[in-house]
């Protein structure tokens, strides 16, 4: 189980790791020449400015912080924000597409039992076919339980649903509902982007303005994915079926990686073109979203990136 709580976290802290809970990361500072990162500036739990000093720095945020720490992170030798000579900083922000489809069977579901996580999966229709009229690709992730009131629960399978009526679906749902995910791949657009707003936090920082949308392909692929849902649950034996909404699921991009540092903020290891001893992890880096659910992928890239730093070290922090 690579759960970081599990794993990592125990390793870390034998390995003499300190972490500093509450704290929030603002800018990462450089020197004069604005050729190095020579650590972070963050807010402690109270409040006050601090400075951590490193030899290398690694920002691991979430996909949205990651490239507005960047763009906080201006200075005159980098006016448009650090690592960001490329301008792709906050560029090509995805997230997928998904919703879930939702049946009621005559038969006992037990739907109650079990985890959420889909522990089965299909991806027949992941292969790119022009032939289907649109490129994206999907998955269904399948099996998922449908506990009360939780992210997959059964209240919310129907939150259109108020006193009465939902109780009583309840009172069937809770032993006959059944449900699949699906999951839709967002085609890369330089159009979805992050870029920092007029609005600051507490620390008189910039916030993060974020646009996103579906195109025309992503939308075609999610509207083939719910019809054959539907199809699928009506085959099963259901006899009451319908989906839930489009979401927007799993956020990806805004520091893309690359072999082109004109057209990416990072190489393949995370490590920025402009700065070598800064690093970025993290689903910011991937160009593509493809379909899955990219925590795997996270880790992975991840330990490659350790294993990276830690051969070239002398390289990366002389």
């Amino acid at each position: 189980m690579a759960n970081p709580l599990a794993v990592y976290l125990k390793q870390a802290s034998e390995a003499g790791v300190e972490i500093r809970h509450q704290s929030v990361v603002g800018r990462v500072l450089t020197d004069a020449k604005g050729e190095r990162a020579t650590g972070v500036e963050y807010f402690d739990s109270t409040e006050k400015r601090q400075v951590q000093t490193a030899d290398v720095v690694v920002l691991a945020a979430f996909a949205f912080q990651n490239p507005r720490i960047l763009l906080n992170s201006a200075t005159d030798k980098h006016p448009k924000g650090l690592a960001n000579s490329s301008g792709m900083v906050g560029k090509y922000m995805m997230g997928h597409s998904a919703a879930n489809v939702f049946g009621l069977f005559p038969d006992d579901t037990q739907n109650y039992l079990g985890v959420n996580g889909g522990q089965l999966l299909s991806q027949e229709s992941y292969a790119k076919d022009p032939s289907k009229g649109y490129l994206s690709s999907s998955q269904w992730l399948i099996a998922n339980a449908l506990k009360p009131n939780d992210l997959f629960g059964i209240a919310n399978a129907r939150p259109d649903l108020f006193g009465n009526p939902l109780h009583k679906f309840l009172e069937t749902a809770s032993r006959h509902l059944g449900t699949m995910t699906f999951v839709g791949e967002k085609l890369p657009s330089a159009d979805d982007r992050l870029v920092l707003s007029k609005r600051k936090d507490a620390h008189g920082l910039p916030l993060a303005s974020v646009t996103h949308g579906f195109g025309p392909d992503d939308i075609q692929c999610f509207d083939a994915g719910m019809k054959q849902g539907k199809e699928i649950f009506k085959v099963a034996g259901a006899h009451d079926v319908w989906t839930g909404g489009r979401v927007r699921m799993h956020s990806l991009g805004g520091v893309i990686m690359g072999d082109r540092r004109e057209a990416s903020v990072t190489n393949s290891y995370g490590q920025a073109h402009d700065v070598a001893n800064l690093f970025v992890a993290g689903s910011s880096l991937f160009q593509t979203s493809g379909a899955v659910n990219p925590t795997l992928t996270i880790n992975a890239l991840t330990l490659r990136a350790c294993e990276y730093m830690i051969d070239n070290w002398a390289g990366v922090a002389p």
